[in-house]
């Protein structure tokens, strides 16, 4: 599952808009804003793209549930 929160909070972090953060991942806006609504799951190329963007490791981008 992914971290919405956390792409978010990541986004704002540095300060960028939505609209900056999908030209980087080179998907439409509408879409990216989509990932963080919860609305549509990125694609694995995507979380890659998005963890390079944001110098985080993949895996941070993801929710573990420890069941």
């Amino acid at each position: 599952m992914i971290d919405l929160e956390y792409i978010k909070r990541l986004r704002l972090k540095h300060g960028w808009s939505q609209y900056y953060v999908s030209r980087n991942l080179k998907v439409h806006k509408d879409t990216f804003c989509r990932y963080e609504k919860g609305k549509l799951t990125p694609s694995l190329r995507v979380l890659m793209k998005m963890s390079l963007l944001y110098g985080v490791r993949i895996d941070n981008l993801l929710m573990w549930d420890e069941a």
